[in-house]
């Protein structure tokens, strides 16, 4: 059965926990990065959720591809900024693990989801043609 809304699909479910964590782990990073990179983590994680509900609302399957792929584009610059937060030591080695664990997961979830639709939108091959064997007409035409 397929999610007739997107807050019914468990890969937007689980991007929304992620956007709630990276909230609650981005609290504890100094004030100074407010505008920084607390902003930045922020927005990168909201927009993962934000882009699979808009493509599930489209009509158009490559509407819907492209909105996935831009969310799997948005977790990898979210990794990406969270290993700069450790790096800078404003997250704990523990906290970067398990986010990026999750991070891991829900690629995987997204590249499932871009295979699924991939293979929507490639037509079944119809089965070749034989094609005709001419060695009997040979064999005829030489006896």
């Amino acid at each position: 059965m397929s999610a007739k809304t997107f807050e019914q699909l468990v890969i937007w479910k689980r991007s929304m926990d992620l956007v709630e964590t990276i909230y609650r782990t981005t609290r504890r990073f100094p004030s100074e990065e407010r505008s920084g990179l607390i902003a930045t983590l922020r927005r990168t994680a909201a927009a993962i959720p934000a882009k699979i509900a808009d493509g599930h609302g489209r009509s158009d399957p490559q509407a819907y591809r492209k909105a996935v792929s831009d969310s799997l584009a948005s977790l990898r610059e979210l990794q990406t900024h969270l290993i700069i937060s450790r790096r800078l030591r404003y997250a704990s080695i523990f906290r970067t693990f398990s986010l990026r664990r999750r991070i891991n997961r829900l690629g995987e979830m997204l590249n499932e989801l871009l295979a699924s639709l991939d293979e929507q939108r490639t037509p079944a091959q119809p089965e070749p043609e034989p094609k005709p064997d001419h060695t009997d007409q040979s064999l005829k035409q030489a006896a």
